[in-house]
Parts: structure tokens; C-alpha cells; sequence
């Protein structure tokens, strides 16, 4: 290869090149980091232990697994399936540290390799530290809810062996970076030994940090990771370069030179992960799209939920035995279009359990007496929620199965009938309350009065039904009396 095809790392030019190739390299080491996490650890550990694994989001900085892990596991199934995402980093970390890398013969392998090496092992120790304590997302502290004995005994426990296992891995990469770099960089000083490992490390985490702060609006995890590794590697910085030139090591040799076709790959390779991550999964987690690997069992419908949009229908035969209709739309809680997709997946498909205890709760709270039965329930029911009517509710038929108890008081030789909101009886003001009522009677029975105690009138009263709608908490009733007559 011809003089001007090789290039060198001396002078300004050379080194902000350097510094690009070590934010290239961590860009692409982080995601690949972050798949292993959430792919080979997650995802797989959740198939393995019985559960299922349906849908994941990837990036450089940030990745969530979506994955459904039965209430029966064991605990410390839970343990593995929590802890999964950072064993696998680690023994992947340690697999390229003691076998691979000592093979690597390329500059651009080794310095790749390194930097994968940073991603794999110092990220997962700092998110294992941290995860011990802040918030409550975190793998390590869900996970010490399943690990016998005291909680605070556990959280030290992670915080110490991360921050020690912190420290040896970034010994040991720095060593290795500067045995690497001394053949590029005229390392015959302390000084020049540590200029260069700040030129290694910080660029890099400068921009993951700056990066974190952007994409994801100073979470504090995030944040608090990258200062504490800062923190850290100037440390471990300022000790390795003193011990490193207090050795006795031959002269260094003139300075090496690297091809470009190392540099075309690394912007190839740099390119082809901007590609998947924005494409495949999507920028940021409020923007993410992901991969929907299949549907998620019903069950996890209950953890999209947010709310319930509840109408209620009661039917009165001519013998005053009652039937109730329970309509149900639930809205999810949506941050992104992958939850998006998630949450079409339950529309054809519910968790009718959910929907049951739901339906078996209001029948018992709007007419004062339990001993409801489930006679059927179906899709596709219209109800009226937020101002508007939705067409794919859900709905379940109860009958009242206790034929010694009648649901009608008796006043003045009539039969009342006082329906209760649930909500707004019972409960602190809020938002939930009946959406919408509706009560029909066989063409034998007269309406005779609906005292309502004040607020607005139904939106219709004919003969045979009355119907009212409420589009907020504040327009709803606490009670709903009516009097028959037959």
C-alpha cells in the first residue's frame, strides 16, 4: 500500500480522527451491547423459564424487553429472568477479554474489541449499581424483591461487587488500550500516558452522555451512570498512567501507521447500526416502534391498562327480574407506538377475567347486593366514554341468581329501583364513574317517577327505556332512583 494510502494518529488531525473512530466504535459496541442485553439475556431467559418474550426496543443508550413471566414462577427463576440481561454481558465480556482478544491481530479489532469490552462490562456493572437503588425499573432492585433475607442487606451487596468489578475492568482495559496505543502514540511520558487514556475514554462518554440528556430528558439513572463511570475512569486514569510508565518497557518504536479501509469499515459499520436503530426500532423510547416479536398472552392486557369507559344496562322483564349488561373500553396506557401495537393486539382478544371481576363489581355496587352469575360475554359492544362512543367494547351479561332477595323496594304499591355509581358513592372524587346508564322495562310497566336529587336530566325517557349519559365526573350522579308500577 502507497505512503499516502496509511495514516498516522500524530498531530491535532490525527488524534480528533482517533477520537472519532472511539465514538464510531462506542456507538456500535453500545448497541450491540444493549440487543445482548435485552435479546440473548431477557428474551431468552423468559422462553427458557416458561414465560414468553413478545416484543423489544434497541439502542445505543436504552433498551426495554417486553416479556410475559407467569405469577407461579419460582423465585429464583424471577431472579434469573431479572439478572439475565447483565450475566449475559459479563460472560460475553469475558469470553472477548480471555479468548478473543488475545488472537485480534488488527489495530481496528483491538480497538473495537475494547471498546465492546467497556460496553459489556464497566455499562452492565454501573447499571447493576445503580439499578440497586434509584427508582424502582431497575433489574437489580426488582430483583432483590425475590432474594430471601433483608432488601438493604442485598442492595450493598450489588452496589459493592458492581463498583469493585467497575474498577478491575477498567484497569484492565486501560492497560490493554495503552499496550495497544503505545504503538501509535509516542508514550514515553506519564504525562503522554495519561493525555492519552483521557483521549481513549472521555470523548466517548461525553457523547453518551450528552446523548443520554437528549434522547431521554435527564433521566437520573442515566445521568448518575455516566457521572459515576466519569468519576471512576479519571481515577483509575490518573493511578494506571503513573504505574504504566514507572515500568521498565523497551523505547517505543516509531509510529505506526493504519490504513483507511479500517476507517471505511468503521463508518460502514457505524451506518448500518444508525440504520436498525432508527429503522428497525426507532430513535427514542417516546418515538419507538421496536419489534413486535408476537402476541403477548391476554394476561398482560391489565399492564397496558390505564382506564375503563363503563356503561351500564339494565334489563327488567315483566316479572321485575333483573339482567344487567356491563360495557366495558378500556384505554391503554400509550407512551410510544410500540405500546401502540402491543395494545391492538388485546382488542380481539381479552383478558376476560379482568373484564369479569370488573363486571361481577359494578352489578354488586350499583344495586347493593352480591350473588351475580355470568351468563355471557362478547366483543363488539358500543360504549359511551370520554364524549364519544366506541365500537369494539367489551361486554358481560350477569343475572341476579338469589330468588329469595328482590333488587325493588316497595313504596306505595309501586316497585323503586335506586341504581348507586360505584365510584362516586364509595370512593374519593377522581375520574372514574359510570359513563353511561341505560334501563329498560317490558312494555307491562309503567315509569311513574325518577326523582334524581338533582343534576341534569336523561338524555331520553320514552316508554319503555331511560338513558343517561355523562361525558365528566362532575356531570354524574351518585344515585338513580326510579318508581314502576305494573
Amino acid at each position: 500500500m502507497e505512503e499516502e494510502d496509511r495514516l498516522t494518529f500524530r498531530g491535532v488531525q490525527g488524534k480528533m480522527l482517533f477520537v472519532l473512530l472511539t465514538i464510531l466504535y462506542f456507538v456500535v459496541a453500545r448497541f450491540l451491547a444493549v440487543l445482548s442485553h435485552e435479546v440473548l439475556g431477557h428474551g431468552l431467559s423468559s422462553e427458557l423459564i416458561g414465560g414468553q418474550f413478545y416484543a423489544v426496543y434497541v439502542s445505543p443508550g436504552f433498551g426495554f424487553t417486553a416479556a410475559h413471566i407467569p405469577d407461579a414462577t419460582a423465585p429464583a427463576l424471577q431472579v434469573l429472568y431479572l439478572m439475565a440481561g447483565i450475566i449475559t454481558e459479563v460472560v460475553m465480556g469475558l469470553v472477548i477479554l480471555l479468548l478473543i482478544y488475545p488472537r485480534l491481530k488488527s489495530f481496528f479489532h483491538r480497538l473495537f474489541a475494547l471498546l465492546l469490552l467497556e460496553a459489556l462490562l464497566i455499562h452492565s456493572m454501573m447499571y447493576m449499581v445503580l439499578g440497586s437503588f434509584i427508582g424502582e425499573s431497575g433489574d437489580s432492585i426488582k430483583a432483590i424483591h425475590f432474594l430471601p433475607g433483608v432488601d438493604h442487606f442485598w442492595t450493598v451487596r450489588f452496589v459493592v461487587t458492581g463498583l469493585l468489578l467497575t474498577i478491575a475492568f477498567a484497569y484492565v482495559i486501560s492497560s490493554k488500550a495503552l499496550d495497544l496505543l503505545r504503538e501509535h502514540f509516542a508514550l514515553r511520558t506519564r504525562r503522554s500516558a495519561f493525555r492519552i487514556l483521557l483521549l481513549f475514554w472521555l470523548p466517548h462518554l461525553t457523547v453518551g452522555l450528552l446523548a443520554g440528556l437528549i434522547g431521554y430528558g435527564l433521566v437520573p439513572d442515566i445521568v448518575l451512570s455516566y457521572l459515576l463511570v466519569f468519576i471512576t475512569v479519571t481515577v483509575l486514569i490518573f493511578l494506571l498512567a503513573s504505574f504504566y510508565v514507572s515500568r521498565e518497557r523497551p523505547p517505543s518504536p516509531d509510529v505506526t501507521t493504519v490504513g483507511w479501509r479500517g476507517v471505511f469499515a468503521t463508518l460502514i459499520a457505524f451506518l448500518i447500526v444508525l440504520s436498525v436503530w432508527f429503522l428497525a426500532f426507532g430513535a427514542a423510547p417516546s418515538t419507538a416502534h421496536g419489534v413486535l416479536v408476537g402476541e403477548p398472552p391476554s394476561e398482560e392486557e391489565i399492564y397496558y391498562t390505564e382506564s375503563y369507559a363503563v356503561n351500564l344496562h339494565i334489563i327488567i322483564d315483566e316479572d321485575f327480574n333483573i339482567t344487567v349488561e356491563v360495557r366495558m373500553k378500556a384505554f391503554g396506557d400509550i407512551s410510544s407506538p410500540l405500546d401502540e401495537a402491543i395494545w391492538r393486539t388485546f382488542d380481539e382478544r381479552p383478558y376476560w377475567s379482568t373484564y369479569h371481576s370488573l363486571g361481577i363489581f359494578v352489578a354488586k355496587e350499583v344495586l347493593d347486593y352480591t350473588g351475580w352469575s355470568e351468563v355471557n360475554h362478547s366483543i363488539g359492544a358500543e360504549v359511551h366514554g370520554c364524549g364519544d362512543v366506541w365500537s369494539n367494547g367489551k361486554m358481560m351479561t350477569l343475572r341476579f341468581t338469589n330468588a329469595n332477595v328482590s333488587l325493588f323496594q316497595e313504596q306505595n304499591g309501586n316497585k323503586v329501583l335506586r341504581v348507586y355509581d360505584p365510584w362516586k358513592e364509595e370512593y374519593p372524587p377522581g375520574n372514574q364513574y359510570l359513563d353511561a346508564i341505560n334501563i329498560t322495562w317490558a312494555a307491562s310497566i309503567t315509569l311513574e317517577d325518577y326523582p334524581m336529587g338533582g343534576g341534569l336530566d336523561p338524555i331520553a325517557v320514552e316508554s319503555t327505556y331511560v338513558t343517561w349519559v355523562f361525558s365528566s365526573y362532575e356531570e354524574a350522579h351518585i344515585v338513580y332512583e326510579l318508581e314502576f308500577s305494573s
